[in-house]
């Protein structure tokens, strides 16, 4: 979020989109409340989508990404216990 403060707050920065899951009351109004501090207007974008495959297929995304970073993650700690043993 300090990026996205200070890309508005430069002379560049005119809109900035912050992409994430604030999708709870809570997480929505430390939002606000950072853009308020900051002197930042803010508004939210929803999109809805009933369609089941799409959804299925976003489910297994989010689940093979999840998968992916945490054998990124154990890959390091893999190399360093060959190289001990």
């Amino acid at each position: 979020m300090e990026d996205m403060a200070d890309y508005l707050n430069s002379a560049t920065g005119n809109v900035a989109i912050f992409d994430a899951t604030n999708t709870t009351k809570h997480r929505r109004r430390i939002l606000i409340d950072f853009c308020q501090k900051k002197r930042l207007r803010c508004f939210f974008i929803e999109s809805v989508c009933d369609d089941q495959a799409i959804i299925d297929s976003n489910v297994t995304d989010v689940k093979n990404q999840i998968k992916k970073e945490s054998k990124s993650a154990q890959m390091p700690v893999r190399r360093k216990k060959n190289c001990i043993l």
